[in-house]
């Protein structure tokens, strides 16, 4: 995947003009983001996603038709030490431009439609969450929900969808790096703890 016709980054080089850039490391689980080699312009918010969506259609076969299933995601935040530089880091579940659903380093909770405080800027290291929870099969008509977490808390207020819409996760690095833990690994456990977390019935 390239951003423009110089077509630099699958050979493993920097930009040709100058851009930061965002490189993935790790088996696809570390973004490690290098500064613009040219001016603080070239730096811009840059947005990374999953491979797969959270969807209704990757909920296993055996899973019983009453219980709820459940996707989440980590992202920890790794800002530059260098305190007069600029960096930004979003968490999200992301359609299309006119659907979209993101937590912030600049301490706002971000939709297609609204925008809403959930604390002041953050400051330094922070481990962001984000939860797609899909009702059992036999609730068809019951909302799909959507949470954020932060430093192993929930933030704002659940989510509830009545459209059945595939949702990719997603992060927007700026001049900081992260790590996306999707929980395929038991010695990385998450930092919310997601077995005891109750879906909400009604908001």
């Amino acid at each position: 995947m390239s951003c423009c016709d110089s077509k630099c980054l699958p050979a493993g080089s920097l930009c040709r003009s100058g851009n930061g850039i965002v490189k993935i490391r790790k088996s696809g689980i570390f973004a490690k983001y290098f500064c613009s080699t040219q001016n603080l312009e070239g730096n811009r918010p840059i947005m990374v996603f999953a491979e797969s969506e959270f969807m209704r259609a990757n909920i296993p076969s055996y899973v019983p038709g009453q219980a709820y299933a459940v996707f989440y995601a980590e992202m920890k935040v790794i800002p530059d030490t260098d305190e007069n530089i600029d960096w930004k880091a979003e968490l999200g579940l992301y359609k299309d431009a006119n659907c979209f659903f993101r937590v912030s380093s600049d301490g706002h909770y971000y939709t297609a439609t609204t925008k809403r405080m959930f604390s002041e800027p953050l400051t330094g290291c922070v481990v962001f969450g984000v939860c797609q929870i899909f009702p059992p099969r036999n609730k068809p008509n019951s909302p799909t929900q959507i949470f954020f977490t932060m430093d192993g808390k929930q933030i704002d207020k659940t989510i509830l969808m009545t459209e059945d819409v595939d949702l990719l996760p997603h992060i927007i690095v700026k001049n900081c790096n992260a790590e996306v833990n999707f929980g395929m690994d038991d010695t990385k456990p998450f930092t919310y703890d997601i077995g005891k977390h109750e879906a909400a019935y009604d908001n």
